[in-house]
């Protein structure tokens, strides 16, 4: 991967992309527990310009920005719509992010040096500013070279940034945990795009057409379910709490009107979000599919016996008592009495409430997926 930087009215420099390991390595060095913003302004101070760091961040067709800065009485958003006018970017809806304050000794800056970064993995542009207090709101040419010199290394710590956050969701959407819950999962970018997805969500990706992947966006099979997902989507990600939409869950049909797949969509806290971090969790449901009730949880939980296990849950997967006594091979009236020792054991009352109890225990399921990132 190569992030082009243009420096304005300077000579376009780039800077490579390093492994999530190596990212995650040499994000620790330099910025530790510092976010983002705040790492790039100690590399700022380090090279001994005195200026504080903005960071806006867009992705393409969007109408909606963040914008991060070091709070001050008015420059930050005057000198972000300058950015994007001056760098040739669309005028967006900014949402402004302030990670700290000016210092007491500080001045309040009166002008600003802005280089972009495009990002030709996921589509998403950055606009990295240096805020500085002039004399006369002028530049000089000493604090354009400087900002020159240290655009690649701004652009490596933001690269570094993004790939070591990547790497992080991956391997939570890798895990036991993750692999083992009866749920597709999917994480979601501040722009709604999907940055990961355990295999779960990649088996339910592959059946059918209910639901796909078109580039990194999640794709339906009904304009108006799309539409939905929009809503309920952006209710979470600008954490518009408020709204009974966020608290909804989706139902999606295929191209037949036959309900598939439920989904809900949560926040994903993780502190602050910086770019390229997840900021919400899509759980999907698969109505159409039958998990397993685990013979051997059922067995140690309740005292039940081989058969016992066996015949609870047949019932658990939907067989009525003769289908479970064809199944196992036995009689009626044996299947009677396995249930009802059934009941017993489990203190369910009857068939029905023996198949509540079953859906809150763990399912196995016939077969796992790994997870993997959604290539673009």
């Amino acid at each position: 991967m190569t992030l082009h930087i243009d420096l304005i009215e300077q000579t376009p420099t780039s800077a490579k992309g390093w492994n999530y390991a190596d990212s995650a390595a040499a994000l620790e060095a330099c910025c530790g527990t510092r976010s983002l913003p705040e790492c790039l302004n100690a590399i700022v101070g380090a090279q001994g310009l005195d200026a504080s760091i903005m960071l806006i961040e867009m992705m393409g067709g969007a109408a909606r920005g963040r914008c991060w800065y070091r709070r001050a009485r008015s420059i930050p958003q005057a000198a972000a719509m300058a950015c994007l006018r001056q760098l040739r970017q669309p005028r967006l809806d900014l949402v402004f992010e302030s990670y700290a304050s000016l210092e007491p000794e500080q001045e309040e800056p009166n002008c600003c040096l802005a280089f972009c970064i495009e990002d030709s993995t996921d589509g998403s542009r950055y606009i990295i500013a240096a805020l500085l207090n002039r004399r006369g709101g002028q530049t000089t040419s000493a604090d354009r070279d400087a900002v020159t010199d240290l655009a690649p290394k701004l652009a490596e710590t933001l690269w570094h940034y993004k790939a070591s956050a990547r790497g992080t969701l991956l391997r939570e959407l890798e895990s036991t945990v993750a692999q083992s819950v009866p749920w597709g999962l999917m994480a979601l970018s501040w722009w709604g795009t999907v940055l990961a997805h355990n295999g779960i969500a990649g088996e339910m990706l592959r059946q059918g057409d209910a639901l796909r992947m078109q580039g990194r966006r999640l794709c339906f099979a009904r304009a108006a379910t799309a539409r939905r997902f929009l809503t309920l989507t952006e209710a979470v990600i600008l954490q518009a709490a408020s709204e009974p939409q966020s608290e909804m869950a989706l139902p999606v049909v295929d191209t037949t009107g036959t309900l598939r797949f439920a989904l809900k969509i949560i926040p994903y806290d993780r502190g602050p979000a910086g770019p390229g971090d997840a900021v919400a969790m899509v759980m999907l449901a698969d109505l159409a599919a039958r998990a397993g009730v685990n013979e051997c949880v059922l067995a140690s939980a309740f005292a039940l016996s081989a058969k016992e296990a066996r015949l609870a849950s047949l019932l658990g997967n939907g067989c009525n008592l003769d289908e479970a006594a064809q199944n196992m091979s036995i009689s009626r009236n044996t299947a009677r009495i396995h249930l009802s020792h059934v009941l017993h054991k489990t203190g369910a009352r009857n068939q029905v409430a023996l198949a509540r109890l079953l859906a809150r225990l763990p399912a196995s399921r016939g077969s796992a997926f790994s997870s993997a990132f959604l290539q673009g």
